[in-house]
């Protein structure tokens, strides 16, 4: 008789996800970002997605800081392009601000606090990726 296995796969994300909204263009904003939060994000190739049942890639514009200090990585990937979005249900954000690595609730809050300031940031705010149907479009 043939043994089963049984796989399970942790759905689980290992990031922080900030939403912001502003009508900012891409570079301005983590312009805004960078001196406003201390970072130093960089553009990088654009994220591309394949979304089911079309055969054109979707891109992103796409920029990471890696603070080897903190251990943590940035990045700031936008939401919409002309072709779609990128996380559908969460249109009220124009971008995200996805943190992998470990950061304290005090400094995220900070974080968040410091991203409401900049002009032009309409709002920032905390998601929960494992509440997001599309959250597998975020893994880069």
């Amino acid at each position: 008789m043939a043994k089963k296995k049984i796989l399970t796969l942790d759905t689980g994300f290992d990031f922080i996800l900030i939403g912001i909204s502003s009508p900012l263009k891409d570079y301005r904003l983590c312009w805004a970002i960078n001196k406003q939060c201390d970072l130093k994000l960089e553009r990088e190739d654009d994220l591309e997605i394949w979304p089911s049942g079309q055969v054109a890639s979707i891109s992103f514009s796409f920029y990471t800081f890696e603070d080897l200090e903190d251990h943590a990585t940035f990045h700031v990937i936008a939401n919409k392009s002309r072709e779609g979005w990128l996380v559908a249900e969460a249109r009220e954000a124009d971008y995200f601000l996805m943190i992998k690595g470990h950061m304290p609730r005090k400094s995220l809050t900070a974080l968040i606090s410091n991203l409401k300031a900049i002009p032009n940031v309409l709002t920032a705010y905390e998601i929960d990726p494992n509440k997001l149907k599309s959250a597998h479009n975020l893994l880069i």
